[in-house]
Order: structure tokens, then C-alpha cells, then sequence
């Protein structure tokens, strides 16, 4: 193998190389477990909501880029408390008294900065005749925020992740161009012998 192959060919490992490290980098963080439990259902009443996850949560001072809104049975927006992302869990506070389907959406980042979405639902049963509390003025003994509105339902979905597809459009034609080259060049080296 002449010189020039031999570059092209250590070329191309290095791109294989970065690329492959890249795409396995861009694995996303999911969610290994919610409370309430997905279907469950709980009592009427100030319920802690949380999500626990696999990889860290990137923590900023003032809790920026991670969202929770929980959707009523009636499709209204119930006021979120508390919202308090930590090192593996994003959690918040409610006060519900409405029996039926809650619905909960989030949204985090990774600490490698990928934004994580998804949602569950459970369900409140009101038997002991219980009403909600405004919780927006209530300490938060987690150590979160609460929000000064309650967020909208409906939080859009994570960003699709173009990484490997992207990839594969870099390296599919890396690899031709050089294969291309890598031809010219043996059929020159053979028609000058």
C-alpha cells in the first residue's frame, strides 16, 4: 500500500472513530421511575411528584431549563409548588382535590445538555372530602421555587436528535470521496507501470 493509501485509510479510522465516539455520546437521559407510580392512584391532597432519572440533571442557580405542569381531569392547568430539580430527580408539589386522570409533563436537561421530555398520568380519588390549598405562598421544604404562575400544559417535546443520522450524512460521503481518490490513484499507479 503506497503512502497516500495509507493516510487515506488512517484519515477514514479517525473519522470512524470520532464520529462513532460522538453518536454513542449522544444518548439521552431517561426516566427510570415516577412518584406517583404511572397508573397509580393516590389520595386527594398535597402530593409530592417526582422523576427520577439514570443520568445527572444539569443544575443551574436558579433552576432554569427544567419545567413540570400537571394537567387536571377537566383539562385545566393545576398550580405546580416547589419546583425542585436536583442531582438525579426533578420534582414539585401539588394541591389537588378533583378526583379523576392527572396528566404530568416535563421537561429537563441532561448534564451533558440534551433536553429530556415525557409525561404520565395518574389518578386522585377524594374520598374524605378533601380541598385543595394554595401552596404559592407555602415555604418550600425541598428547596425549590415556586413558580410565580402555573405553567401551561402541553410542554413541546424534546428536540429531535439529529447525531447520528448527521453522521452518517458526513461520513457516508467521506468514505466514497476517499474511496473515489483511493481508485484514481491505484489506476494511475498502474497505468504508469
Amino acid at each position: 500500500m503506497n503512502r497516500f493509501a495509507r493516510v487515506i485509510a488512517s484519515f477514514l479510522l479517525t473519522l470512524l472513530a470520532v464520529f462513532g465516539a460522538t453518536t454513542l455520546a449522544s444518548a439521552h437521559n431517561d426516566e427510570i421511575e415516577y412518584s406517583p407510580e404511572a397508573g397509580s392512584t393516590v389520595s386527594a391532597g398535597i402530593i409530592d411528584i417526582k422523576a427520577t432519572f439514570t443520568e445527572e440533571l444539569l443544575l443551574l442557580d436558579d433552576s432554569s431549563g427544567h419545567e413540570m405542569a400537571v394537567t387536571a381531569p377537566d383539562g385545566s392547568a393545576v398550580a405546580i409548588a416547589c419546583l425542585a430539580p436536583t442531582t438525579l430527580t426533578l420534582g414539585a408539589q401539588i394541591s389537588v382535590d378533583q378526583p379523576g386522570e392527572y396528566q404530568v409533563t416535563w421537561r429537563t436537561v441532561s448534564i451533558d445538555g440534551h433536553p429530556v421530555s415525557g409525561n404520565y398520568s395518574f389518578k386522585v380519588e377524594n374520598t374524605d372530602g378533601y380541598v385543595a390549598e394554595d401552596l404559592s405562598a407555602a415555604p418550600c421544604a425541598n428547596g425549590g421555587i415556586t413558580p410565580t404562575e402555573a405553567p401551561k400544559p402541553g410542554i413541546p417535546d424534546s428536540e429531535p436528535d439529529f447525531g447520528p443520522a448527521l453522521a452518517v450524512l458526513i461520513i457516508g460521503p467521506a468514505i466514497a470521496l476517499a474511496a473515489g481518490l483511493v481508485a484514481v490513484m491505484v489506476k494511475r499507479k498502474k497505468a504508469k507501470n
